[in-house]
């Protein structure tokens, strides 16, 4: 699937996101296995080929048509790699009740953790996921100003961090919506972007206008290292 267009990445990864969310309800809910999700979000394929299938039950909203099915799926098929992890048996984590704090004796709560949870990231994505960023920084510099790349590169990389991160990720998602391998290092580029101090920035919201602005934002660093 080629040419797709940011918005299209987007719009797909939303619609994907929200179908993950309704899989790992029904899984929590015991109303389907886990092996039968597992082969849902490992493989494009067979996201794609249930989609198609029960195209009537997927909730209206997050059904996509004939034409973003395969974006969508591309997605979908390939969260088990990306960021997720489907367990098969339920786990339980005892809490303290947060009134009354973890030295009462009585107040402790059993939860029940779900079955999707997200991956841990690893010191080799991190390093993955630096790298991209370092090779999104140098393909910018190259159109912008070719003559001191090098340079370029480090500067802007080590003061806009965030933005580097963001038209990274951009480039990683169109990729990924095309049918192109992705890993584990798509989730250490989202938490460059979409994480401050350790946890999710809140209201934070992925769209065409936020990767547009890091776009802008980039091209007028790279132009000031010129000068």
């Amino acid at each position: 699937m080629l040419g797709i267009e940011l918005s299209e990445a987007i719009e797909a990864s939303d619609r994907a996101y929200g179908l993950l969310i309704w899989l790992g309800d029904l899984v929590n809910d015991d109303r389907v296995s886990p092996a039968d999700v597992r082969k849902i979000l490992s493989a494009p394929a067979a996201a794609e080929a249930f989609l198609l299938a029960h195209d009537a039950s997927v909730p209206s909203g997050l059904r996509p048509n004939a034409r973003e099915r395969p974006a969508t799926a591309f997605i979908l098929g390939s969260y088990l790699t990306v960021s997720f992890d489907l367990a098969d048996e339920i786990t339980h984590e005892a809490r303290p009740d947060p009134s009354c704090g973890p030295g009462c004796p009585w107040c402790w709560h059993v939860e029940r953790k779900p079955h999707l949870t997200t991956k841990k990231l690893t010191k080799t994505e991190k390093q993955r996921a630096q790298s991209i960023m370092e090779s999104a920084v140098h393909t910018r510099a190259e159109s912008v100003q070719p003559e001191s790349v090098e340079s370029a590169v480090g500067v802007v990389l080590a003061e806009h961090s965030r933005e580097v991160a963001t038209v990274a990720y951009a480039d990683e998602l169109i990729r990924r919506a095309s049918g192109q391998r992705s890993g584990l290092w798509a989730l250490a580029l989202w938490r460059q972007m979409a994480w401050a101090g350790g946890s999710p920035r809140k209201g934070f919201a992925f769209t065409v206008d936020f990767v547009v602005a890091a776009e802008e934002n980039l091209r007028t660093a790279l132009l000031a290292q010129a000068y």
